[in-house]
């Protein structure tokens, strides 16, 4: 008997890292060096122009964090009514993360950046928040920095306590920062040959997701 449910699998996280490597990666190469999710780098990058008094391109790594925050809020809402109306939260998040996917893919070429970065800040901001658990254990899949102090953390205090548990634990948030790294290899050279068409390449993963999760019972 499944202790957890199949959104709170290892190989979930593993592949939604991956992904999350992959759209940051691919929005710095092909939408003027900006993230989709981590915020972290956009802050730095606004700052950066700010300081320099470059106004507009300032507001350009501004959007994407601004359109991140407020997926949280629709993320809020969207939560409280699939509970109230007893439909699947987490379904109904994987469907709008690919509808979102699919209109960024689609329209990418025929558009002005700022649209595409919205719509995969948009699709961060729901994948950091309905994906976010290993088991009963929290870990981040957007940004990294949680990941690189929970590994070290765990993995110190299992191999000195002989804990296999905490072992296991920080192993597979090592694995997770492997994975999002293997996301950016991958990007940074398909991007070369695809460029903004790269984006078809995450529908395969987000679909078999989609399938064991509508399939759970």
């Amino acid at each position: 008997m499944r202790k957890h449910r199949v959104f709170d699998a290892f190989w979930v996280a593993f592949t939604m890292a991956a992904i999350s490597g992959f759209i940051n990666a691919y929005t710095y190469n092909t939408q003027g060096g900006r993230f989709a999710g981590a915020q972290t780098g956009n802050l730095i990058f606004l700052g950066l122009r700010l300081a320099e008094f470059k106004w507009l391109e300032a507001w350009s790594y501004c959007l994407p964090i601004l359109v991140f925050g407020i997926g949280q809020l629709l993320i809020y809402v969207m939560k409280d009514w699939a509970l109230s109306a007893g439909c699947p939260y987490h379904l109904l998040a994987i469907r709008v993360m690919m509808a979102l996917l699919f209109l960024a893919a689609v329209s990418a070429p025929m558009v002005d950046s700022d649209i595409t970065i919205s719509m995969l800040a948009l699709f961060s901001s729901f994948q950091v928040e309905v994906f976010k658990r290993i088991g009963s254990i929290q870990y981040a899949n957007v940004m990294m920095t949680g990941n690189v102090k929970a590994g070290a953390y765990l993995l110190s205090e299992g191999f000195l306590s002989g804990n296999q548990v905490k072992i296991k634990q920080g192993m597979q948030r090592c694995a997770v920062l492997i994975s999002f790294i293997l996301g950016i290899i991958l990007s940074h050279y398909l991007s070369a040959f695809l460029e903004e068409f790269g984006l078809f390449l995450l529908f395969p993963p987000l679909l078999v997701i989609h399938k064991v999760i509508r399939q759970e019972k």
